[in-house]
């Protein structure tokens, strides 16, 4: 993650199983590292400025930057954030975003193109001699539309290869003007065709891949960089699926702010299973993939409870919505495609959705632990699945609590009544309804995970 502009950028190291709405400067997280543009002498000599979307190749990060004559790559080590080198790269004036493709070779462009530039890079000399040495690799790459048009990039601010396809994953957009090719572009890296483009509601555009941002605004948003990594493996807190985008919103005085926006992949070929559910009518508006249960709709990183007014059957046989959490209230079990809920008498209830006994995608449930407000599993509720320090933080607020505790799966947990694992400790691994029963009310500051 890099941020700035001159002259104090700064390059964060984030482990992805901290949670990110906290103030890093204070972390005691040996792990959490950072660099300043006055940590390196020659590059504050320099006078290089503008971090722009860092990519992450061989173990290095290659960061793209300007320098006093134009656009240049900057290497630190991506274990401890060492400076290794940097290299101008010829004939480029402006940079925002870099992105190393599957064979190895560095692709970028100008700030606003509809071209981009192919570098060859001699990754053997960069990691035995801490020197980068880049190369102009033929003409300019022409980027096509859908109609096989010149295909021209507002402010491109990001851009990654997909590991698995000839794709390429670029975001574009200016915070003072609208443009219709603002948002996130996909193409195809064969014929460097666009394949794909987000919809953004805010211009009154409907469809399943909505980038939302308001760059008309007062206020206004930008997109910035993105990156493709796949987080369905419940790595990082309360975050899934594969695609992930930066909108900085640029506010009054200090209240700047940063979104980031996830996405998972539905292929339309059916080699998932899940359920599609959408805001709108006849699978219009926002939406959300899930291939397992989800037992609260309303959780930060899905944000969908109560949204829902279709549904689409992906590979599955069956589904259960419910209108309350964690799979309680009335229920309806739907077996086919369903355009409009409000037929059913279900618009805009579901808060937990059940995959079907006969569903492919169903999978065990994560191991996790569930704290509860009040006695008996209710009132407001917190699932962690990873060891949380500090139950207080703004986006979990949850410190002295938790009246009843939840386990899901075969999960072991430790409960302390102080932040980062310290003072008295319970270790919990059955549910408890009344944690007056264990002298525990209102008392967890930390949990952490027996492995």
């Amino acid at each position: 993650m890099g941020y700035g502009e001159n002259p104090d950028w700064i390059i964060w190291r984030i482990p992805a199983d901290e949670m990110i709405d906290q103030d890093f400067s204070k972390s005691t997280n040996p792990n959490v590292r950072h660099v300043r543009r006055t940590d390196v002498d020659i590059l504050h000599k320099m006078g290089v400025t503008h971090p722009g979307d860092i990519d992450c190749h061989n173990g290095f990060l290659m960061v793209p930057m300007r320098g006093p004559n134009g656009a240049i790559i900057v290497v630190f080590k991506a274990d401890d954030l060492s400076y290794q080198c940097y290299a101008e790269l010829p004939g480029q004036k402006d940079i925002g975003w870099c992105a190393v493709s599957p064979e190895g070779n560095l692709v970028s462009s100008e700030d606003d193109a509809s071209t981009l530039f192919l570098y060859s890079v001699k990754w053997d000399i960069l990691a035995n001699q801490q020197k980068l040495i880049v190369q102009r690799d033929g003409e300019p790459i022409q980027l096509k539309d859908a109609k096989n048009k010149p295909l021209f990039l507002k402010n491109i601010q990001g851009g990654e290869f997909y590991a698995d396809g000839p794709l390429l994953y670029m975001s574009c957009g200016v915070s003072y003007k609208v443009i219709n090719t603002d948002g996130i572009h996909v193409i195809n890296t064969d014929s460097w065709k666009e394949v794909a483009h987000s919809i953004n509601p805010e211009r009154k555009e409907f469809g399943s891949f909505n980038f939302s941002f308001n760059n008309g605004a007062v206020a206004p948003d930008e997109p910035q960089g993105l990156t493709l990594w796949n987080l369905d493996n419940r790595m990082a807190p309360f975050i899934t699926g594969q695609l992930h985008a930066l909108v900085y919103s640029w506010g009054a005085g200090s209240s700047n702010k940063v979104t980031l926006m996830h996405y998972s992949f539905v292929p339309s070929d059916g080699a998932k299973h899940g359920v599609m559910l959408y805001q709108h009518p006849n699978y219009g508006g926002d939406s959300r993939y899930f291939n397992t249960d989800v037992g609260d709709l309303d959780l930060g990183s899905i944000n969908f409870d109560d949204v829902t007014s279709s549904i689409q059957l992906i590979g599955i046989s069956s589904v259960q919505l419910y209108d309350g959490r964690y799979f309680t209230g009335p229920s309806i079990k739907i077996s086919n495609n369903v355009p409009d809920l409000n037929s059913l008498g279900w618009n805009d209830l579901v808060g937990s959705v059940r995959l079907g006994p006969n569903t492919i995608g169903t999978t065990p449930p994560h191991p996790g632990i569930r704290l509860f407000e009040h006695p008996n599993y209710k009132g407001d509720s917190r699932l962690f699945e990873v060891d949380v320090p500090d139950l207080d933080l703004g986006t979990i607020n949850f410190a002295d609590v938790a009246s009843s505790i939840q386990i899901v799966g075969s999960a072991k947990v430790r409960v302390y009544d102080g932040h980062n694992y310290t003072g008295g400790w319970m270790e919990v691994s059955q549910n408890i309804p009344d944690l007056r029963t264990k002298k525990w009310n209102d008392k967890i500051g930390s949990i952490k995970f027996v492995r």
